[in-house]
């Protein structure tokens, strides 16, 4: 029997996200499933993202839409 205080091999442990998902910590964009890295100075790091469209509500977990410095725009920080 597995012990209470571990996670299951293969597994991602509760209140964390699955490495290269939205949200989880990057350091180019290889590392995420979106191909989007973005470094945000407030977060002292980097965090995998998704492009979204400002005119819809489409970012995970209610994070904002924002635009780049490309014609890009990009969900904001996991809230």
């Amino acid at each position: 029997m597995p012990d209470p205080g571990t996670t299951p091999p293969g597994t991602t442990p509760p209140g964390t996200v699955p490495p290269g998902s939205y949200g989880s910590q990057c350091q180019s964009a290889a590392d995420c499933n979106s191909g989007l890295c973005a470094e945000d100075d407030e977060l002292s790091g980097k965090y995998c993202t998704e492009s979204c469209d400002p005119t819809t509500t489409n970012c995970p977990s209610g994070a904002g839409c924002y635009p780049t410095n490309t014609s890009v725009h990009v969900c904001g920080p996991p809230p």
